[in-house]
């Protein structure tokens, strides 16, 4: 079993995984764009 505690930093390193993600994409988005 794993502890609540132990489950919620694993949520919020996933969470701050996925912003930096979704910024990259936004970014490679913004750069397609200008060309």
């Amino acid at each position: 079993m794993v502890s609540k505690t132990e489950l919620k930093k694993r949520i919020k390193g996933i969470q701050i995984e996925a912003k930096k993600l979704s910024k990259r994409l936004l970014r490679n988005q913004n750069q397609l764009r200008k060309d």
